[in-house]
């Protein structure tokens, strides 16, 4: 089933004000879902097609420059990430 396919099938549960809270608890009430067609309620029980998000730091894979730096001293400054990145990427290549 595409992305697609899936928001259509869950859109009823959705327009009714399903959802589930962070404890995964039910944000609807049972009036609110009452009309809704029982295919919507499972499509909305199954688990997403895509894993959780993760921060941008722990994902990072791309071979693109590194997101800018805070500033440092000029004492504290070392090898810029970049150039780590560009070896690692020329590796993985």
């Amino acid at each position: 089933m595409s992305l697609r396919d899936r928001a259509h099938a869950k859109a009823p549960y959705l327009l009714a004000g399903g959802g589930k809270t962070m404890e995964g608890d039910e944000k609807a009430t049972e009036e609110q879902l009452k009309d809704v067609p029982a295919s919507a309620l499972a499509e909305a029980e199954r688990p997403s097609s895509a894993p959780p998000r993760r921060t941008a730091s722990s994902t990072r894979t791309s071979c693109g420059p590194a997101p800018p730096a805070a500033p440092a001293s000029s004492s504290a400054r070392s090898t810029s990430s970049t150039s780590t990145t560009s070896s690692t990427c020329a590796a993985t290549r």
